[in-house]
Order: structure tokens, then C-alpha cells, then sequence
């Protein structure tokens, strides 16, 4: 699955060999490879973006200092099939800066193995799109990685206090507060049913005055003529 002809560690280390030593984006997709030990990826200090996705992958074990990195890609790997062995508590002092994760499609079972992320202070996205911890409660995933806002993947955008997890009375007691911060904010009234049904009744009566004032009008062409 994870090897081709073309893609091999020859080429690998022939790609990494051409690219120059300040490349914002590395691109290892579908290289074969189990862990970055023997990558050669120390004298690319200036990293933005590192993909490794279908690689084979199992754990991140060897990655070097990548002070700059923001966005790891980890996608079509099997980093979740050996819990003990994805070492992500090796990213807090390799990626120190990185924002984004995408781990979708991994055999990741349990939140436990994700726990060590929350020494990245930075991280706000992880994916986990294809991976059966997406039916774990999401407040699980904020409890194990509190400073990631969103999670995407087969779940959607969620954190912590979705509406989702919100029982009918907070829905209802958020939308009465709705209201009434609409009310403030256009300077409107919120009519009761009282109200309403007193203005439907008056729209409903006919205009005595108008018709008395046309009537008026009418007689006083009738003079005229």
C-alpha cells in the first residue's frame, strides 16, 4: 500500500538532496518510510509546512528541530495502531511552534495517545478525519488537548461547547438572551401576543373616519355642481 517504484528511499534522499536549505515546504508524500530517523531534514531550519502523508508512518520518533514548522502533515499513516509508539511528546521540543496537525485516517482508537499535543501551545487544528476516536465525546478530545479549538475531519468543525452538547433548557434560556440582545442592539420592541392581537384587530375594523370624511367630500362636489 504504502510502496512504489517510483517512490523509494534512493529517490527520497536524491529529492532532499536537490531541494535548497531554505525550503518553507517539504513534501515526502508516499516516500516509504516508518519513523524520520534516517531523514535527512536537519538543515532545513526554515520549514513551514512538512508533508508526510501515506508513508507508512508509525511513529515520529528522529524529528529533528524544526523551530519554524506550523503545519505538519501526517495523513494515511498507521500512527495510531501502536498506541506506544507515536511519541508525540518528542513534537513539544521539535515543533514547538506548530499550529496545525493533520493525523485523518491513522487507526487512531483513543484520545489517551493524543495527550502529549497539549505541550504545543500554539497547536489550534488537528484532524482526525477516518479515525474511530471521532465517536469519542468531543469534550474527551478537549480535556486531553485543551488549547485545540477545532478538530476536523468526518466530525466537523466542534469544540467543547457545541450546541450539539447543549441540553434543550441552556438552548432555550441562549435564545431568550438572543432576543433580547436584539432588541437592545436595534433599539426595537419585542411585541407580546397581547400586542399582536390588538393590532390585527384594529387593522381588521373599517376606517369610519375616512369613510365619513369621503361622504363629506362627495356632498360637497354634489354642491358644487
Amino acid at each position: 500500500m504504502f510502496r512504489s517504484p517510483i517512490y523509494t528511499s534512493v529517490n527520497l534522499f536524491a529529492y532532499l538532496a536537490d531541494e535548497p536549505s531554505d525550503a518553507k515546504t517539504i513534501i515526502l508524500d508516499e516516500f516509504p518510510f516508518s519513523d524520520f530517523r534516517d531523514i535527512p531534514l536537519q538543515r532545513f531550519t526554515d520549514l513551514r509546512c512538512l508533508s508526510a502523508n501515506a508513508c507508512g508512518v508509525k511513529s515520529v520518533l528522529g524529528l529533528p528541530p524544526l523551530p519554524q514548522l506550523t503545519q505538519l502533515q501526517l495523513n494515511d499513516n498507521q500512527l495510531g495502531y501502536n498506541p506506544d509508539t507515536p511519541h508525540f511528546e518528542l513534537l513539544a521540543t521539535a515543533t514547538p511552534n506548530l499550529k496545525r496537525l493533520t493525523l485523518a485516517n491513522n487507526g487512531i482508537s483513543s484520545h489517551d495517545i493524543l495527550k502529549p499535543l497539549k505541550d504545543l501551545p500554539a497547536l489550534h487544528t488537528v484532524d482526525l478525519g477516518y479515525n474511530s476516536v471521532n465517536r469519542t465525546h468531543h469534550c474527551q478530545l478537549h480535556d486531553a488537548v485543551p488549547q485545540v479549538m477545532h478538530w476536523d475531519g468526518d466530525g466537523g468543525e466542534t469544540d467543547c461547547d457545541s450546541d450539539a452538547e447543549m441540553s434543550g433548557s441552556e438552548k432555550g434560556d441562549e435564545e431568550e438572551d438572543d432576543d433580547v440582545s436584539m432588541a437592545d442592539s436595534d433599539s426595537t420592541w419585542l411585541l407580546s401576543d397581547d400586542d399582536v392581537d390588538h393590532i390585527s384587530d384594529s387593522a381588521s375594523e373599517p376606517d369610519m373616519d375616512a369613510s365619513d370624511h369621503q361622504d363629506e367630500d362627495d356632498d360637497d362636489v354634489i354642491m358644487l355642481n
